[in-house]
């Protein structure tokens, strides 16, 4: 199996959403637009740009998240894609980072995913959280963690079947609010995961009896 080889000429790209009509009711989901794309020579000018747009109180109602992707230059990257991925709650504080690249190296090589610890985990089974669509939020029940180191080593060692994680497996397993796991069930990036009470829905706490 090849080693992944990370680039090393990257930028960094940030986008900032906001929410599209902040009179509109936000349960059981509401709908978000990107109002910022702004490309960065380091990972630290991304990091003061979200802190300044993050204290602006002219929008502060209405900030809903942010995004900073690694994008390798001269390598075709879709979006929401990168070599690492961070993001970051309405307020401007880190909310979590991915383990592994979303994207092949020169070789044509996808990291190996070595699992994520529960202690690694910014929530637990049974959390009420807000996920992120892209163009949307939606609230949703955490119904299990990411696969863990223990889990990946004993399907790498078990010859019977194919298994070899990578990008796709650094995920939850969420329920949409009222429903059922076994009628539909998601399996979002935990970068994509975020806590409901900094998205400034305290109506909704209580509507969810959380």
């Amino acid at each position: 199996m090849k080693e992944y080889q990370p680039y090393t000429d990257v930028m960094y790209l940030m986008t900032g959403y906001l929410v599209s009509d902040v009179d509109e009711e936000r349960y059981p989901h509401f709908d978000i637009f990107m109002n910022e794309n702004i490309l960065f020579h380091t990972l630290e000018e991304a990091e003061r740009k979200i802190a300044e747009l993050a204290r602006d109180e002219e929008l502060k109602d209405e900030r809903a998240c942010f995004f900073v992707y690694e994008v390798p230059v001269g390598v075709n990257c879709y979006p929401a894609q990168g070599q690492k991925i961070r993001s970051y709650t309405a307020d401007g504080e880190l909310n979590s980072e991915s383990k592994v690249s979303a994207l092949e190296d020169c070789n044509g090589t996808l990291e190996l995913f070595p699992g994520r610890e529960e202690a690694e985990c910014r929530f637990k089974v049974g959390d009420k959280v807000a996920v992120f669509w892209g163009d949307h939020f939606s609230f949703e029940t955490i119904y299990a963690l990411p696969v863990d180191s223990v889990f990946v080593k004993a399907r790498l060692q078990d010859e019977s079947i194919a298994f070899l994680p990578d990008y796709s497996d650094d995920c939850y397993v969420t329920v949409p609010d009222g429903g059922d796991y076994y009628e539909h069930h998601n399996h979002p990036p935990v970068v994509n995961v975020f806590p409901i009470i900094l998205l400034l829905l305290l109506p909704i706490l209580e509507l969810m009896r959380i």
